[in-house]
Parts: C-alpha cells; structure tokens; sequence
C-alpha cells in the first residue's frame, strides 16, 4: 500500500518495483499523485465518490499513458440512496448515474474538448466494451526459505494465546494506517490465514527475520515487523523462563529430586542438558545475566 506515511526510502522502492513490473498492482492513496506518470498502466480503478470530476478524470487518465494502449477506467463505489448521490457535484452524478448518452462524450462536454469517435469507448456506448481483468498465469518460482534457528513446539493453548497476541498487534497497527486512509481493513495489515500460521509456529520466533522465514509477508508500514516480533520474543520469554528455572532447580536438588541418573551414579547428561538451558535462557534475556534462583529475579554478571 503506497501512502504518505511510508518513509521517502520506501515510496521509492515500491514505485522503482511497480515501474519495473515486480510490483503488478499498485494500491494507493493520493500520495502517488501527478507523480505516478508510468506510460503502461492499462486498468485504473477508483474507490469511492471523487471529491469533484477533475480528480476523477486525473486518476482514470493515468491509464494509458502510451498511445499505443488501450486503457480502462472502473469506479467503484457503494451502494446509496438518491438523497445521498444528490449530495455530489453535478458533473459527477451525471458521470456516474450515466445521465449522457456516453461518459468520455459527457467529461469532453465538461473540459471543452473536442470529442472523437473510439472503439470500445465506455460502457454506455457500447455495451459489450470488454472490462475483465486478464489473470496473469506466468508460473512464480521462489527460492526455498531457510528455517528459523530455534525450533521449539507448543501447547495449543499457547498458540491461542499468540494468535490473541497477533490480533492485538494487528489493531494497533491497524488504527495507525486508518488515520491515513478509511479504506483499510484489518486483513490489509495480515489476514487470518497468516495469522493461523504463524501462531502455530510462533515459538520458531527469536529474532525479527524469523517471522519472515515463516511467512511470505510484507509490512505496510514501517516498524510492523519489528513491533510483531517483539510481541513474539517477549511471549516466548515468558513461556521460557518458567521451564528452564524449573529444570535448574531440579539439577540443584540433587539424587533426592527423584531426577533419574545414570547407572554410574553421575547425572552427566542432565547436566549437560541443563546447561544447554542456561545458554539458551541467557540469550532469551541478553548477554550477561543469570538467574538467581533464591530469590527468581534475573541480574547482571560480573564479568
């Protein structure tokens, strides 16, 4: 979504992309503007009344730029009554309700322009003037994702409990990009189904890139992924530092903890899988801490 709270760095990237044909549909707000003079559009579509018919004529004659091409241009908008529609510029209703015996003919009308003859002008005029969009059905292949670092399975009550997490950041994210827009919707900042995904394998999240090793999805505005992975690793901290404190507790207390030993006497390999633990919990809460077992609280080393 190209709006005008995306960094400068960012809007350049997805217009360079969009120029290049990477990007195949450009969804946007005003903020592409006069700026968005790309000859090979071939189908622009407006959501919702236009303040006034310049901006409409503006925006639908982006498509086409390269006289070569036959452009389309589609309004869509939503259902009302015809007090509401009164409520429009004159200029628009007429365009809109079809009030003219053809729209290019009744936009000419409006800017003064002389009117010429064109096949398959609009659907007033000719009515079988063609409007689908042609699916592209070039085979995309994408290189294989490497798997995130950390592995770790979990309870489906834990995985409930991270979708709850991802909804509550996905809100959030949410009322930011709609005071941008009205025209979001919460599946535009991540629908459910990559939702249901990633809360099955959340525990695989350790660091930010992680999340994008799990899906193929891109943020819209700029920290979204940084601020989901952090919702993330703080959940996986707390499900974490509970466990791997018992278990050290457990290795404390010794042959009478009912912990199991080897026939030799020597609990060697709990150790070693404690202090795996302990490696694992000193980088879940950062370099340079341990667990202070008295007393549950986390403090600095002294190196």
């Amino acid at each position: 979504m190209y709006h005008a709270g995306l960094k400068p760095a960012t809007k350049t990237l997805f217009m360079s992309k969009f120029r290049r044909g990477d990007i195949r549909i450009l969804l946007s707000t005003e903020a592409a503007g006069m700026g968005c003079d790309i000859s090979d559009i071939e189908r622009v579509v407006q959501f919702r009344f236009p303040a006034n018919i310049s901006t409409l004529a503006q925006r639908l004659g982006r498509a086409a730029r390269d006289p070569s091409l036959q452009g389309y241009g589609t309004l869509i908008y939503p259902r009302t009554d015809n007090s509401q529609m009164k409520t429009l510029q004159d200029d628009v209703y007429k365009f809109i309700t079809g009030d003219s015996d053809c729209r290019r003919r009744h936009l000419n009308r409006v800017f003064e322009n002389e009117h010429k003859e064109v096949p398959n002008c609009c659907d007033l005029c000719v009515k079988s003037a063609p409007t689908p969009i042609k699916p592209d059905y070039r085979r995309i292949l994408k290189s294989p994702r490497p798997a995130p670092k950390f592995k770790r399975s979990r309870l489906p009550e834990q995985q409930l409990q991270a979708k709850d997490k991802i909804r509550e950041w996905r809100s959030m994210e949410l009322q930011e990009l709609e005071k941008q827009s009205e025209i979001y919707i919460a599946d535009c900042i991540m629908d459910d189904s990559a939702i249901n995904l990633l809360s099955a394998r959340f525990g695989e999240v350790s660091v930010a890139e992680d999340i994008s090793l799990i899906l193929d999805w891109s943020e819209l505005v700029d920290g979204s992924l940084k601020r989901l992975a952090d919702v993330l690793i703080k959940l996986n901290k707390e499900i974490d530092i509970p466990v791997l404190v018992n278990a050290i507790e457990k290795e404390q207390a010794g042959p009478h903890s009912g912990i199991s030993q080897n026939p030799g006497g020597s609990s060697g390999g709990l150790i070693a899988q404690i202090s795996q633990c302990r490696r694992q919990m000193r980088k879940r809460l950062g370099e340079g801490t341990l667990v202070d077992l008295g007393n549950k609280r986390s403090k600095p080393t002294q190196e």
